[in-house]
Formats: structure tokens, sequence, C-alpha cells
């Protein structure tokens, strides 16, 4: 799996000197954003993490792509790539597609800029000067409630940027398929349910497509594990969630290959059902076999670091619940220890495979397919 690609002649220590390369979260302003400058500064986060940790040109190329489109301009003219190595076919796919995507990224209208032409700069990331731009837009009726609805929708976009990346390792579950996995073990199964409602509902209030949380959730957890004592590399949602089953290795190789090649590909309720059947039966298989020389401390890990980031994810569902008070109303305990994942999800036999309405509900493809190609430089 990549894990063992990661560790393959990396030492403890060496690990740990990569994540210091690894830098803090860079501020997201989407309500200054289309949704393709958005997806492309999330992907720049991701390429900055694997660069500061691994320090291949690949990443840094990636990178320098990925500023130099947000710089110059996503939706002005069709950017020139040149000569370009494999590896980053995928980036410019991104961007041309993101050059399409000039919608606003979280509605209304897109805040403190003259044109969506010109390059993202740094004149979007001032509170005032956004503020006094969305009240100026009048696009909420009567002024005392466009100062509200103005007030707020700034405040969430903080609350997001303070808040959202410390939920990537504990909502994990999420990026899961809802379809074809009622054979998992009971506590799995509902965590991974309650897990998508909570990712939904942190796009309803925020205004912002599930996928580009879902992206936000990924850089998280890459950033959170990179960072990590005991874990200290930047595994994705994919990598994450193969450790947490604590299955034996040969398990884990195979979850990491079929949401490598499946995950893109998650089209239609159809093709959902058929991964997380694919997955559940790898789970169930597994899980009744002995572990033999299975070593669970990337595991521990994982769910140690979850644990240590409980108050942020508490005080983020909090300050969301103060803006929007029905946020996660319909979730079983989010910004508790009980939701996120813990030793022994994954333990028991679980529910009859023989029923495919899944939780019913619909999982998104969280992970744009930029990001992916991105991913796929590893």
């Amino acid at each position: 799996m990549t894990k063992i690609s990661y560790m393959a002649g990396i030492g403890a220590n060496e690990s740990a000197q990569r994540a210091d390369g690894v830098k803090p979260a860079a501020f997201i302003p989407y309500l200054s954003l289309t949704k393709g400058e958005m997806a492309l500064s999330l992907m720049l986060e991701q390429a900055r993490i694997l660069a500061g940790y691994y320090g291949a040109p690949k990443y840094k190329e990636a990178a320098t792509m990925l500023e130099n489109a947000l710089t110059n301009g996503v939706h002005g003219t069709a950017p020139y790539f040149g000569a370009l190595e494999p590896d980053l076919y995928g980036v410019a796919r991104a961007i041309n597609q993101a050059r399409r995507q000039s919608a606003p990224a979280s509605g209304g209208v897109v805040l403190g800029r003259k044109s969506i032409t010109g390059g993202i700069g740094e004149t979007i990331v001032p509170y005032d000067q956004r503020y006094n731009e969305c009240m100026k837009s009048g696009q909420y009726g009567g002024a005392l409630n466009t100062q509200v609805q103005c007030q707020k929708r700034l405040n969430i976009e903080k609350i997001l940027n303070d808040g959202l990346e410390k939920c990537g390792q504990y909502m994990a579950y999420g990026f899961l398929p809802s379809k074809g996995v009622d054979g998992l073990p009971p506590t799995a199964f509902s965590k991974l349910r309650d897990q998508l409602i909570a990712l939904q509902d942190i796009a309803r209030v925020a205004k912002v497509d599930q996928t580009l949380i879902g992206q936000w959730l990924n850089v998280g957890m890459m950033r959170n594990n990179a960072t990590a004592a005991g874990v200290n590399k930047p595994y994705g949602w994919i990598d994450t969630n193969a450790i947490l089953t604590a299955t034996p290795e040969v398990a884990q190789n195979q979850i990491v290959t079929l949401f490598n090649t499946s995950a893109s590909k998650w089209t239609s309720a159809t093709s959902e059902a058929l991964t997380g059947q694919k997955f559940t039966a790898i789970i169930r298989k597994y899980k009744k076999s002995a572990a033999v020389g299975f070593d669970p401390a990337t595991t521990i890990a994982i769910i140690t670091a979850i644990a240590a980031l409980i108050g942020g994810i508490s005080e983020f569902a909090k300050q969301m619940r103060v803006e929007q008070a029905d946020a996660f109303s319909q979730v079983n305990g989010f910004g508790t220890k009980a939701l996120g994942p813990e030793e022994g999800d994954y333990d028991g036999d679980g529910i009859p495979n023989n029923q495919e309405g899944g939780s019913g509900i619909s999982t998104p493809l969280l992970i744009g397919a930029g990001a992916l190609a991105l991913l796929a430089l590893k």
C-alpha cells in the first residue's frame, strides 16, 4: 500500500524531520473565490504538503503550476504549460477543468474583486474590504438583513479556516462509500453514516459544494497525519481509512488498491455500491482471520492524534452552532470522541450482507479528479 512506499528507507528521525517541512495551513478565502479557484487553492495546499514532506521536484513543480494559475488568473487567458513531465499531466488537466468552474464557490457574489479574470492576489483576504463589498452587493434585501448575513458568512468562513482541517482524520469514514456497506460491523457502519451527514451539514451551512468540503478535509487529514507523532506521513483519506480498519497489511493493500482504482468512478449508485460491497468483503474476510504479523502502531497513532484534536473539533462544532443553530442537529455527537474513529470500530461480524439499501445517503465524489491526479504523483 502507499504506506509502505512512504516508509521504505525512512527512519523515525528522518520522518520527523520531513514533517518539519510541512507548513501551517494557508487561509482559504472561499467567499472571494470561484469554485475552480477554490479547488486549485486546496490542491495547492496538497502539493505544498507533499513538497514540504518529500522535497521531490515533481511536487514543487506541481505547486508552482498551481501558484502561477492562481496568480495569473484561472479564468483569464488560457495557460501555456510548455513541455511537461507525464507526472504533471493531471495537474494541467485540473487547471483547465477549473477554468470552466467560474461560479462563486459559496453562492451570491465573489467578494472583494472587480473581475474573476485576474489573479486572486492578496487583496481578497482583508475582512473590512470584503465585508464592505458584501454590504454594497445588496444581495440580502434590506440593510439590516444584509449586515447580519454578511457578518454571518464571513464568520463562517473564518470558522472553517480555523477548524475544518482539524476534523480531517476525525471525519475519515465520511469518505467511504455509503452504499453496499450493510455488512460492515455496526459501529463502523453507524459512524460512516453520521460522518457523511456531518460533512453534508458543513457544506450546507457554508453554502459550499460537498466535493470542495471533502477536498478541504482531505488536506487537513494529510497535514495532521504528516505532523502527528507516530504517524509522520502525509496520508490522505484512502490510506487513512485502510489503516483505521486495523486489518492485516495484505487487507490494507487491497483496500488502497480498491479505492485508488474506483474512487473516481463513483458516478452512480450502482458503481458506489459495487465498491462498497468489495470493501465490506475485504473487512469481513480478514477480520475473521488471524492478523499474523500485524503492527497496529500507526492505527493507534492516528486515533491518538484525533483524541488530541477533540478540543479543537468541539470548539469548531460550537462556533458553527453559534452561527447556524441547527448545524449538526441530525448527527449523533459531532464534536465528541465517540463520533470519530476509535479502536474496535471494525470489530464484530456485522449485519447480514443481503441488503443493498446502504445508509440511504448518497456519497458524493469527495475528491475532485484534479486532486486525485495530484495524489497519484506519489
